[in-house]
């Protein structure tokens, strides 16, 4: 029976390397460079060769099988059954028992890996709690059956492999389990139990290998090791302090290693001894980093903007090949679309990435056909094209590219070649190999063969702020670096403000030259002063005319609150200043100061729950306030004899329960209203309108901006979110006790992306004007406490975002001081200047305060 079996398998199986389900011709492994030669004649089986007709089982296709041991080979396919086994629907039947064999569901993708050293291929993955391995050897097969090199006590989720140092690493592990290390071609004498956990990230670091995983308080760590700590100890693990997220991958170039966290499009760059020096912006997409140990570039999904991929409506990803440093710059190849997300699921081996797709940008024969693609840092090996489904199942999860070696510099005439070995696992959870040719990808008007610019003899680092590309990216301190070098343009200002300083409220003012600055003394006394920003002028009282019963005889005097417990804010409203808070009554008012003018009183504020307030006018008697309150609009007027406003846009009709507001200045008396409520049906919402200070009308938006229409959550809504004074920046979330976040483009949709500066921190704020967002927390320094200070440009310029400032900018010795950013200047075209202002007591003399500024500049 087994010999009838046999032949007549084969026979099927060479038809079907030629055919198709509909008896369509197909020539798989044609060299898809339009060359006339066959690159591999026995792999090209026409309907005479394989001696059959048209007749064949649907879906079935051919590939190179190993033998078990023991069978005989059935001819030039290779395929056959071991003894007494047939293949039946519902399971396996072994023939001298009769028993039904289950199929077994082949490892999952993450859980197979591969290193190579010395010309072998070791291929390690686990199947339940089963850790095995299989080795490729020198004469293109299998040296011996899958081995079980150790039976776990866990079912790990992801298994990792790399070459460091002439060893095949191999590391273990699934989350909350500690990870696992061994050497593959020692692995009966070098199990490790490491102190991570987790999944592992690993690659190699010069002659090291690095292990990336999280500490028992699950907090990012990672350790160096080399074949000599097995015979000694392991060197400790480096624990971050920086509340760093943990990497979607890494990867060693140079002398240096890589980790990367994709969706934020944050690398950090550690040198070889693996300490953290810093961090830049990558691409924010989906995908692994290829190195060949010097190089390195970005395998990604991309999501294809032309309607020939979205004819349909649909959204496509692409496998795209772009220069991990300086991804941005629009270098970049698309490589294939894929069937499946399993084409994306193959993993890097020996610094290459797997994928499989139709090529959709190809210049040959084989364009819109399905091939298999090898992407190096230096070449792309491609398969032939089959015009049906891929010539090998879903059950392959590994591959390798065997013998492939470059043209080079002759690939135009003479593309490199080499053999693409897929590692595959049959229902019995067996292994086996499918080889096909690949040949180098050449392209016609294109030096390199990515078409992309790429310095190979730069060493990417991260940037120092000294106008050099020290990432490598073309692009010199990307804009993003930002630095306070000795504080040379700030301001430092002594004052006596009569007591001890507790509070502090500033605004800026219209010509862009000064603060107005109230300083709280005592329980309920506000000073106010002016700090001019130019010239060596001292801290100002402000004064103002004030009348004494006679209107022809005013005197001057300082102007003092005197009956407000906290100030919510100061505003200029043009010579007119606004102060807002609450009074010894607890009542919510707004108190008017000017030089020279009359006005009103302090009024009390109509409003249930204040939410936000803004300058509206700064011109004569329309100076005013546009007041935001849970269930109202108001406009307070400064001049005694404009009666204030009240409005209530269809929101506040609908009774629902207005969370937050936040008021962006668009233009000269032009106010942006931002709402977030929760509906009467209880649905979180937004409402935007613009509120022109000239016609003292709203206009509802039927649009959400584009960056929040999917907001749907209670964490979306818990904080507010303030837009940019220019349209189409990311939208920023202050979290009270958290970092901020952003509300960025990806190439996956709008997207939260959180700032990363100190895991601790204590007050966050946002300087809108000069797009940076400012973060203070304690700060351990040279065995010194202080305040740290983390300054984040939110700018986006170019589209790039830094959002890890995992360093302080500048530190503040000592407890954290009363500080506060500059609020917005009242034009959206005066240059802002300062970034920060504290309010600190003097080292020697009681009586004498200091305001301080900070500017902080970002190249």
């Amino acid at each position: 029976m087994r010999a009838t079996t046999t032949m007549a398998l084969a026979a099927m199986l060479a038809c079907m390397q030629a055919c198709d389900d509909e008896g369509k011709e197909l020539i798989p492994y044609h060299n898809p460079y339009g060359q006339d030669a066959q690159p591999n004649d026995d792999a090209n089986l026409s309907k005479e060769d394989a001696g059959t007709s048209d007749s064949a089982i649907e879906d079935t296709q051919v590939t190179d099988v190993d033998l078990p041991d023991g069978d005989e080979d059935a001819g030039d396919d290779d395929g056959a059954l071991p003894d007494g086994d047939v293949d039946a629907e519902d399971g396996d039947v072994d023939a001298e028992d009769g028993e039904v064999i289950d199929p077994v569901t082949p490892p999952d993708y993450a859980q197979v890996a591969a290193a190579s050293e010395a010309g072998k291929t070791y291929f390690v993955w686990a199947q339940e709690k089963e850790l095995k391995l299989r080795i490729y050897g020198l004469d293109g097969e299998f040296e011996g059956e899958a081995q079980v090199i150790d039976t776990l006590e866990f079912e790990p989720t992801s298994v990792q492999a790399v070459t460091a140092d002439g060893v095949p690493w191999v590391a273990v592990g699934a989350e909350g389990e500690q990870i696992l290390l061994y050497q593959a071609d020692y692995w009966e004498d070098t199990r490790l139990t490491l102190p991570l956990y987790g999944e592992p990230k690993i690659a190699k670091a010069a002659d090291k290998l690095f292990v990336a995983g999280k500490n028992e308080d699950g907090v990012l760590s990672w350790m160096l090791i080399s074949a000599n700590d097995i015979q000694t100890s392991l060197r400790p693990i480096i624990v971050d302090d920086g509340g760093l997220p943990f990497p979607d991958d890494v990867i060693g170039i140079k002398s240096a290693v890589i980790m990367r966290k994709a969706m934020d499009g944050q690398c950090v760059y550690l040198d070889t001894d693996a300490n953290p020096l810093g961090n830049f912006p990558c691409l924010s997409a989906l995908g692994m980093m290829v190195s060949d140990g010097e190089t390195a570039l970005l395998s990604h999904d991309q999501v294809a903007t032309s309607s020939q991929y979205n004819a349909d409506g649909t959204v496509t990803l692409l496998t795209t090949m772009s220069p991990l440093f300086g991804a941005d710059s629009g270098g970049h190849y698309f490589i294939a679309n894929p069937e499946s997300d399993n084409a994306q699921s193959l993993q890097r081996v020996d610094g290459y990435r797997v994928t499989y797709g139709r090529n959709i940008r190809g210049e040959d024969v084989w364009n819109n056909h399905m091939q298999l693609y090898i992407a190096t840092v230096d070449t792309l090996w491609t398969s032939g094209g089959w015009q049906g489904i891929q010539p090998w199942q879903n059950d392959t999860r590994l591959a390798i590219c065997d013998h492939c070696v470059s043209a080079g510099s002759q690939c135009r005439e003479t593309p490199g070649e080499g053999e693409a070995v897929l590692l595959r696992f049959d229902e019995k959870g067996e292994t086996f190999l499918t080889k096909m040719p690949v040949f180098q990808r050449c392209w016609i008007n294109a030096s390199d063969p990515y078409a992309l610019e790429i310095d190979r003899t730069c060493t990417p680092a991260v940037e120092q702020c000294d106008g050099l590309d020290q990432d490598c990216n073309g692009e010199p301190d990307n804009g993003l670096c930002c630095s306070n070098e000795a504080n040379e343009n700030g301001i430092d200002r002594p004052f006596n403000p009569g007591g001890e300083v507790t509070a502090l409220a500033v605004t800026d003012v219209e010509n862009g030259d000064a603060y107005r600055v109230a300083v709280r003394v005592g329980e309920h006394t506000w000073p106010f002063y002016v700090l001019y920003f130019n010239g060596e002028i001292p801290m100002t009282p402000f004064t103002q005319l004030v009348d004494k019963d006679d209107p022809d005889n005013s005197a001057v005097e300082d102007f003092v609150i005197r009956d407000a417990t906290d100030l919510l804010g100061v505003q200029a409203t043009g010579g007119t200043t606004a102060f807002v808070g609450y009074d010894t009554e607890g009542q919510l008012s707004v108190w008017w100061a000017h030089r020279t003018r009359k006005l009103k009183n302090k009024v009390k504020i109509d409003c249930d729950k204040l939410l936000a307030f803004d300058t509206t006018n700064t011109h004569g008697d329309q100076e005013s306030l546009l007041i935001v309150c849970s269930d109202k609009i108001l406009r307070y007027y400064a001049e005694a004899t404009v009666e204030d406003e009240s409005y209530t846009p269809g929101i506040f009709a609908n009774g629902v329960d207005v969370r937050w507001a936040t008021l962006t200045r668009t233009a000269t008396g032009i106010l942006s209203v931002l709402i977030g409520y929760k509906s009467s049906a209880g649905n979180w919402k937004m409402a935007t309108y613009t509120y022109t200070a000239s016609s003292r009308r709203f206009m509802e938006s039927t649009v959400v901006y584009n960056s929040l229409k999917d907001l749907s959550t209670e964490d979306d809504f818990k904080d507010p979110i303030q837009m940019h004074q220019i349209m189409g920046r990311a939208p920023v979330q202050l979290r009270e006790g958290k970092n901020a976040r952003l509300r960025i483009n990806t190439p996956y949709g709008y997207k939260w992306q959180e700032i990363v500066t100190t895991p601790n921190p204590s007050q966050v704020r946002y300087a809108v004007p000069t797009y940076k967002v400012v973060t203070s927390g304690p700060y351990e320094y040279g065995g010194k406490t202080g305040t740290g200070f983390w300054v984040t440009n939110v700018k986006g310029e170019g589209g790039h975002y830094n959002l890890w400032t995992t360093e302080p900018t500048f530190v503040w010795d000592g407890p954290e001081p009363m500080w506060a950013v500059n609020r917005g200047r009242l034009s959206a075209s005066t240059e802002a200047q300062d970034v920060a202002v504290y309010v600190v007591p003097d080292e020697e003399d009681p009586d004498i305060w200091h305001m301080i500024t900070r500017q902080t500049t970002c190249r």
